[in-house]
């Protein structure tokens, strides 16, 4: 039973690891004077605001330079 169970979580985490990769390469293409907006949740909120009340995304910034394509380990 152990042996199975392993089995199934190895099989899952690869599963989930392709679908991440996948997700991140679609997610993460911009072109020069693309237009995107920023999700704020993992910014620092000035102090005083509450996070709740505060717009979840920020924007639109238009994209100007593309620097190097992102690499995510």
């Amino acid at each position: 039973m152990t042996t199975v169970h392993n089995q199934i979580h190895h099989t899952l985490k690869q599963i989930n690891i392709k679908r991440s990769a996948i997700y991140i390469e679609k997610a993460r293409k911009f072109a020069v004077n693309d237009c995107v907006l920023v999700d704020r949740r993992n910014l620092q909120v000035k102090a005083g605001n509450n996070r709740s009340l505060t717009n979840k995304w920020i924007g639109p910034y238009k994209v100007i330079e593309i620097l190097e394509p992102m690499h995510t380990g």
